[in-house]
């Protein structure tokens, strides 16, 4: 076999090789994510020190109320998604990935700086704190970086994700006015008013907005993950996919059509060779 045959099966390998680890590392993100959300659900429901209410349907309410939990459903549906295509890509689900990315990070910064040790948690509810709270951002954002996919993020993107925690905000101040209860203290209405609490969301979606434009320069100048060369299915623009422009309807034929004009010019030269060759 030639040089190029078996550069030809490396550069399979390699691609096969990369597909798998990605496939890997987001299924494992997957899981956790399955493992820590399937464990709080259960503390939530029996009653953990946060779901206090004698009310399992109240108690469930809440558990689908924390950010945490939203921020987890998020990247484990995404990762889950990456596990089967690592590539994958859509209009919509570059917001949703880029939200997931962006409020997983928020939820472990703001976990960790502000919320950390609140709670006195043992057994199963210390468990799901270390998986949703430690693990699930790490993961997340170490896939991201070794992974991606990239490019997928917009110039807009990083504005338009804006929308789950601002309904989320709008959700927890309504509920909150109504049952006195709220999930996080910095979002406690009775304990610090309305000015105070306003001001914290403020603060959270100031970091959000940072994070997806921190997001957005990594995506630009990191390495493109997958390869393009090597990313299942159709071949791609990745470049004009990252600006937010489709390729124009007659660019896949016109790539086409330069393609095979190349290919005649190689069998024409090829074939005016052939009476010389004869002669000789």
């Amino acid at each position: 076999m030639n040089s190029a045959g078996l550069g030809g099966i490396r550069q399979r390998l390699g691609s096969w090789d990369r597909r798998t680890s990605a496939r890997g590392w987001h299924g494992l993100t997957a899981l956790v994510g399955v493992a820590g959300l399937v464990i709080q659900f259960v503390v939530s429901a029996r009653g953990g020190p946060e779901f206090t209410s004698d009310n399992a349907g109240v108690r469930i309410l809440r558990y689908l109320s924390y950010f945490t939990i939203q921020s987890n459903i998020l990247v484990t549906v995404t990762a889950a998604q990456l596990a089967l295509r690592p590539d994958r890509d859509g209009p919509l689900w570059r917001m949703l990935r880029l939200t997931a990315l962006v409020c997983i990070t928020t939820t472990g910064i703001v976990y960790a700086t502000v919320l950390a040790g609140l709670l006195d948690l043992h057994g199963a509810g210390l468990v799901a704190d270390y998986l949703l709270h430690y693990a699930m951002p790490v993961l997340a954002l170490l896939g991201w970086l070794l992974f991606g996919p990239r490019p997928r993020i917009g110039r807009a993107t990083p504005v338009q994700i804006l929308a789950l925690p601002l309904l989320w905000a709008i959700y927890t101040l309504v509920h909150g006015a109504i049952t006195d209860w709220y999930p996080y203290p910095f979002t406690d209405v009775v304990d610090h008013g309305y000015a105070v609490v306003v001001r914290n969301i403020v603060l959270v979606g100031v970091l959000v907005v940072a994070l997806g434009f921190a997001f957005r320069y990594g995506d630009r100048t990191l390495r493109p993950a997958p390869n393009p060369r090597h990313a299942e299915g159709h071949p791609r623009d990745f470049r004009t996919r990252e600006e937010g422009v489709s390729p124009g309807p007659g660019a896949h034929s016109a790539a086409e059509s330069a393609s095979k004009s190349a290919s005649n010019r190689g069998s024409s030269g090829a074939s005016k060779g052939l009476p010389g060759e004869a002669e000789r």
